[in-house]
């Protein structure tokens, strides 16, 4: 832990938490709420000032795809870390614990820098890093998937952090209980099965059926007469 986890952190935790009390006693000395509607605003201001602050790290610093050692890359791996500090601590409801219903997580994601396609895509699990995820149209992620676009590893220089996007093309499905690891790329109609784990940069062309811890093909998906 350096000295940015130190004072840098606590010190905008602080601002934040301040910012959102001033807010909500304005309108309480306006509207004279109730205790719960005054913890619901609270709470309400606290998400929302959350992401105002990510939005601005990301576009002031954003974070790119690369191999970050934490003795070398301070600033990087700092970044990083406090916009994961600042998700499961502020937004833990949404974030950790998938409050939002799985046709309205696109628009959340989309709020922490995620990219996604026209119309509804479904999810049913969980985006970490959402800024490094591209989900394009029609995607559907199952229940307690696991979109990973991070990894930490040890090798005699020390710690290193791994970031990688994570890209799932038009029509994809990843099935329930699948954790999909950073440099993956998920083609077009593809499909992973259930309960599989697709490592690191791992490319699936569109139309296969993978499977398996690890993910390997297990078959091929039918072309409809359109695509022949």
């Amino acid at each position: 832990m350096g000295w940015r986890d130190l004072t840098i952190t606590p010190a905008l935790e602080t601002g934040l938490f301040l910012l959102s009390w001033l807010c909500t006693f304005w309108l309480h000395h306006r509207y004279e709420f109730g205790l719960f509607a005054n913890l619901l605003l609270f709470y309400g201001f606290l998400v929302a000032w959350t992401l105002v602050v990510l939005k601005i790290l990301r576009v002031v610093f954003p974070l790119r795809e690369g191999t970050y050692s934490y003795a070398r890359h301070p600033r990087e791996t700092y970044l990083w870390t406090l916009q994961a500090f600042l998700c499961i601590t502020n937004l833990s409801l949404f974030y950790e614990n998938a409050l939002l219903p799985p046709p309205l997580r696109k628009f959340f994601y989309q709020l922490l820098g995620s990219r996604m396609g026209k119309g509804i895509i479904s999810i049913g699990g969980r985006l970490l890093d959402p800024y490094l995820v591209t989900l394009e149209e029609t995607v559907i992620i199952g229940e307690e998937a696991l979109l990973i676009p991070h990894a930490v590893a040890t090798d005699e220089s020390g710690d290193k952090l791994v970031l990688g996007k994570i890209e799932v093309k038009q029509g994809a499905i990843i099935g329930a209980r699948t954790t999909i690891m950073p440099g993956v790329i998920i083609g077009e109609r593809s499909m992973v099965k259930a309960m599989s784990l697709v490592t690191m940069n791992t490319k699936i062309p569109q139309n296969e059926v993978w499977a398996g811890i690890p993910a390997r093909k297990v078959s091929d998906l039918q072309r409809s007469s359109s695509e022949t």
